[in-house]
């Protein structure tokens, strides 16, 4: 089992003696590691939670938050030509065993309230409403998809450097033309199969082949210094870092204006 999973056995005998029985919970380090990973699996925030491990009788009411979340499931099933949103409130599972095919899948839910198992989304429309962050796709395949929204800090592709399930995703023949990426990253994929975004959107393409060249670029303000390092220093793997123009230069002591006349002369950009 992964960290991040909930281990429902062991909450369940939790719950059991301390809400039914009536025994005191005891705050243990095994205890307190428990309620805190379920509860961010369930969609409550670490501080939150941390909170509420302060005490017996708040780490009590956090056990009961945990067991009334509900869970929604999708797994081990073929879904074809649905619309699927998920939705601000419940936990999602996607996966294990998945396989969503011409479906229209609406992320309305917050990245803790997700968890991307395994499986496909095939030829599917994948819309971000509001603003969909630091979700991982490693885990799933995604082929023939169009994505639509925002999406800040996700990861697209499969890691080398992650465990069995996120080296079993990928993406391919993909179309984010429509879509609002910042700091997202594209991992172990062919990038002449995705269709990126245009600017005020901007693509590093093969930035670790580029770092030499791209340290050595004139950059205006700070974007050098912070941003472009960042990208020199992606992880293996990484064939693209996709950014947004008007986002990235806040803090930057420059304008777009200044960044996309550095962006034109500089190596590997897409934009």
């Amino acid at each position: 089992m992964s960290d991040r999973q909930i281990d429902w056995d062991s909450i369940r005998a939790l719950a059991k003696r301390v809400l039914e029985q009536g025994k005191p919970l005891e705050l243990t380090d095994e205890t307190r590691a428990l309620l805190l990973r379920s509860a961010r699996e369930v969609a409550i925030g670490d501080e939150d939670a941390e909170y509420a491990l302060c005490s017996l009788s708040t780490a009590t009411t956090l056990l009961q938050e945990v067991l009334v979340t509900p869970n929604i499931h999708y797994e081990k099933r073929e879904i074809i030509g649905e619309r699927l949103e998920l939705q601000k409130g419940p936990f999602y599972w996607l996966g294990p065993d998945l396989t969503l095919r011409d479906c229209t899948v609406i992320f309305s839910a917050a990245r803790r309230a997700l968890s991307l198992v395994s499986g496909e989304f095939i030829n599917c429309t994948i819309q971000a409403k509001g603003q969909l962050k630091g979700l991982p796709w490693a885990t799933m395949k995604v082929k023939g998809c169009r994505f639509k929204g925002r999406f800040t800090g996700n990861e697209f592709g499969f890691r080398e450097d992650g465990n069995a399930r996120e080296k079993a995703g990928g993406i391919e023949d993909c179309d984010f033309s429509e879509a609002q990426l910042h700091g997202c990253g594209f991992f172990n994929c062919d990038m002449n199969t995705i269709r990126l975004p245009r600017w005020p959107c901007f693509t590093f393409l093969d930035p670790l082949r580029h770092a030499a060249q791209l340290r050595q670029h004139a950059w205006p303000g700070r974007f050098g210094r912070v941003t472009v390092e960042v990208v020199c220093e992606s992880s293996g793997g990484t064939v693209g870092v996709t950014w947004h123009a008007p986002t990235v230069v806040d803090k930057m002591d420059t304008t777009v204006e200044e960044l996309r006349a550095a962006l034109s002369t500089a190596p590997g950009i897409f934009m």
